[in-house]
């Protein structure tokens, strides 16, 4: 999972819930830090970036679906 232009918005976190809602991956400064589903089964997950845009805190959110 890769978010492009995410280096324009440097320390964004991003986070990665199951269905349940527990946080399955968390980092810091996503950049570079790609999530591949590790061990997660497959299924539904929801993301939530949280960045910083001209001096503003922002949030985007969205959903994965993991097929394997």
């Amino acid at each position: 999972f890769e978010i492009e232009n995410l280096e324009h918005y440097p320390n964004s976190v991003m986070v990665i819930y199951n269905r349940s809602g527990k946080k399955v991956f968390e980092h810091n400064d996503y950049y570079l830090n790609w999530w591949d589903g590790g061990n997660q089964p497959e299924g539904t997950y929801f993301y939530v970036i949280t960045y910083t845009r001209q001096g503003q805190k922002k949030q985007a959110h969205g959903v994965i679906t993991i097929i394997r």
